[in-house]
Order: C-alpha cells, then structure tokens, then sequence
C-alpha cells in the first residue's frame, strides 16, 4: 500500500526560534537511529516561522541528510508559516507549504499534507493490526476505540497500585 496523508504517521518539529538551526539540524542523527532501531520511517515535518529561516535551515538540513547513512530512511519536508495563503490570519500546515527535501524538476514545489506520500513514494503505509481474539472492537456508540497493540506494561515498583482496587486513605488522627 502506498503512503498517503491518511495512512501516514509524521512527527512534526515547530521552531520557535528557540534553537540554532544547527541544532535542528543535528537532530537528523537521532531519527536516523530510531529509524533504524524501530524499522519504522516516519517522515519529519519542520514547520519554520518565516521563509527566510526556512531557507537557511533547509541548507543545514540539506547538508545533514546527505551525512546520514541511509538519508532515504528519514524523509525530511520544511515549510514557513510565511508561504501560507496570503493575508491568512492563521496559517495552517494543511495548506500546500511543504517543500520536500531534495525537491527537483521544474523548480520546488510545495505541497499539502496530503500530497506528501508523492514525494516519498518509497514509503509504505503501516500495517494495520487485527483485534486481538476476545478484545472489543470500537465502541461507535461511545466514540471509543480499542487499546493500541501491544499494551503497555502494567505499574512496577514502589509506587504501584496493588491489584485490589484503589489505594486505601491513611488513617486520620485527631
């Protein structure tokens, strides 16, 4: 199956400003590693605040991903809140501002969310789990779906709950 917007997870990276590009930059080692430690490739969404500070970082960003081992593993896109619709109040990162890394052809072109699966057409969507034998599906009357797989583990350690029900109220003196 083909990634698409709706079958595609992201993690998304606002800059504020707060942190060096550099910095940002740098943080493409990290996905890498978990990229290869998970064999999961999740896209990274850097949403800049002006166009200019996107240009600067999409050069370090550039720079970084081409150091990377395997830099097809860790799909990178940036967009400015700045390229968002004109005299828009609200920019919003569903507008077409992505601009993938390495873009080429006929000059960059920036996409929506929902295009983004064109620019990486070397990811595959997750695989979906089937429900567990005796757990409940989703509970359409209350909006609710079931528990991600694998469950969490339980509480461990000194401040677990005993199994038994709640925690008991200390005695009051007085």
């Amino acid at each position: 199956m083909r990634c698409t917007a709706s079958t595609a997870a992201q993690r998304t990276s606002g800059d504020f400003g707060t942190e060096t590009l550099a910095r940002v930059a740098g943080k493409l080692t990290g996905y890498a590693r978990l990229t290869a430690a998970t064999a999961i490739t999740t896209p990274i969404l850097v949403w800049l605040p002006t166009t200019r500070r996107e240009t600067t970082a999409r050069r370090l960003l550039t720079r970084a991903h081409h150091d990377l081992d395997q830099p097809a593993a860790v799909p990178v896109a940036t967009a400015a809140a700045a390229s968002s619709t004109p005299h828009s109040t609200h920019p919003s990162p569903a507008e077409p501002v992505w601009l993938p890394l390495g873009a080429t052809g006929g000059g960059p072109v920036r996409q929506g969310l929902h295009q983004l699966g064109d620019a990486w057409p070397h990811l595959t969507a997750p695989a979906a789990h089937p429900p567990e034998a005796g757990r409940a599906g989703p509970d359409p009357s209350r909006g609710l779906l079931p528990s991600p797989t694998p469950m969490p583990p339980g509480p461990s350690g000194p401040r677990a709950r005993p199994t038994g029900g709640p925690p008991s109220c200390p005695a009051r003196s007085g």
